[in-house]
């Protein structure tokens, strides 16, 4: 969920509403709670109102007794290049 969010706001989706909707697919998902989704500044952890700069998409939801902590790092809008998600680039370099 996390990474389609991520996708969906690089390219350019309203922020509040995909928000919305991650946040659903999550408990859907069978998390028994959510504490946080949020799209923060990388560098100050500022709440962005629009993507207009290097941003982090942070949650953290319980399944089960399991407290799970995530975050994904995410482009400013238009530097998406379509295809392959500069995502998913990121983090097979993370893996090397």
């Amino acid at each position: 969920v996390l990474l389609d969010t991520a996708e969906r706001l690089a390219r350019g989706s309203p922020i509040l509403p995909t928000l919305d909707e991650a946040r659903a697919a999550i408990l859907a998902a069978g998390y028994r709670e959510l504490e946080y989704l949020e799209l923060r500044g990388e560098t100050d952890l500022q709440s962005l109102a629009s993507l207009d700069r290097p941003a982090r998409l942070l949650a953290a939801a319980w399944l089960g007794d399991t407290r799970l902590i995530d975050n994904v790092a995410i482009s400013p809008i238009g530097s998406w290049s379509g295809g392959r998600s500069s995502l998913q680039s990121e983090a097979a370099q993370q893996l090397r």
